[in-house]
């Protein structure tokens, strides 16, 4: 299996305070790695530095390389040529993440003709395809709604599509099941799993709620206040919790 992200002895600092503390973590090729950690931890902010996207203002050090660059020195160019392509993430709140002026479709698309995949014709076919595939009902119709119109669940399967649409060979998912019920995080789940799983990407999933993680992914990393305290075999970590943290975590959540 072919290494798509490292991270090595990582850390971010911004205004003296340390955010990240040495982290080290890895993703090779069909890999669906879990995130964990109470709220503050520090876990969106490692997901977005991972495809660059650290504050302006943040002091890095360490390494982040994806697909063997590191992603704090190359051009801003090559990296947007990455992103979406290669590596794509779904951010929290949909509601935030979706332009509320632009129709489904559009939003969908924009990958595909950003990174010349497709054109116009061609895009909004794929799009099409895309919705159905992720269970969007009566995509011929949703695909020109806004974002307002449609669910809660509706809207967390229009970013998987959006963020699947070019095949990457990563995907981060950025708490996939927040603020949604019972049933629709398992749909969420399951979604990402087979997804995932018939495109070979490989999946960092990003989230405080271990129970929806374990459904998903073989490994596992918590993070607490910035530092990797536990790792490894998800089973395993399961079973025999070392860090305290974990073990809160499994108390809430199981």
């Amino acid at each position: 299996m072919s290494l798509i992200c490292e991270v090595d002895g990582m850390s971010l600092s911004v205004s003296g305070k340390v955010l990240l503390d040495e982290v080290n973590l890895s993703l090779t090729s069909g890999d669906a790695v879990a995130l964990v950690g109470e709220s503050g931890a520090g876990k969106t902010l490692l997901s977005a530095a991972l495809l660059g996207f650290a504050p302006h203002n943040a002091l890095l050090e360490g390494e982040v390389k994806l697909f063997g660059k590191d992603v704090f020195k190359i051009k801003k160019k090559e990296l947007a040529s990455v992103r979406g392509r290669k590596a794509s993430i779904i951010f929290q709140e949909p509601l935030t993440s979706l332009n509320p002026l632009m129709p489904i479709y559009k939003q969908i698309a924009e990958p595909l003709l950003i990174h010349k995949l497709a054109k116009a014709k061609q895009a909004k076919e794929k799009v099409l395809a895309a919705l159905a595939e992720v269970g969007i009902d009566n995509p011929e119709r949703k695909a020109f709604a806004f974002p307002h119109q449609l669910s809660g669940g509706e809207r967390q399967r229009v970013l998987i599509a959006q963020a699947l649409i070019c095949e990457p060979e990563l995907l981060i998912a950025d708490e996939p099941t927040a603020s949604l019920d019972p049933i629709t995080k398992l749909q969420i789940v399951e979604l990402l799993a087979a997804m995932t799983k018939k495109t070979g990407t490989a999946l960092l999933m990003v989230t405080h709620e271990i129970k929806a993680a374990s459904f998903l992914c073989e490994k596992i990393a918590v993070l607490h206040h910035g530092r990797i305290v536990e790792s490894g075999d998800f089973a395993a970590v399961l079973s025999a919790p070392q860090a305290d943290v974990t073990k809160s975590l499994l108390t809430e959540y199981f």
